[in-house]
């Protein structure tokens, strides 16, 4: 077990690994807690068939992965100012995502 060669606890090595994709970690328990260890397992054995190393796959996912994608909620923000005559926002967000692979300053959040 990784988390065993590593001297962490599956919940340990979890929270180390996907602990910042999660609003609440304390959600991770239990079954979810089983369930995500269990798929990252079956991810760590698919990663030691892959004849790539880290750096080409991590190359490989920048390539075909966004770094922008629009959230509902940022859309409703955008489609409220419009209706209120202010369309700043909807600007800011074509911008962003008419190149979604390429950074863009000051839209790290």
């Amino acid at each position: 077990m990784m988390a065993a060669k590593l001297g962490l606890s599956p919940m340990e090595w979890i929270m180390r690994c996907v602990g910042e994709a999660y609003y609440d970690t304390t959600a991770v328990a239990g079954r979810v807690a089983d369930e995500v260890h269990a798929w990252m397992m079956r991810y760590v054995r698919r990663l030691l068939l892959e004849p790539r190393d880290d750096i080409e796959r991590l190359a490989q996912m920048n390539r075909v992965n966004p770094l922008y994608v629009l959230r509902n909620y940022l859309a409703q923000q955008a489609i409220n100012a419009a209706e209120e005559g202010d369309y700043r926002e909807i600007e800011r967000l074509l911008w962003v995502l008419r190149k979604p692979h390429s950074q863009r300053a000051g839209m790290e959040s």
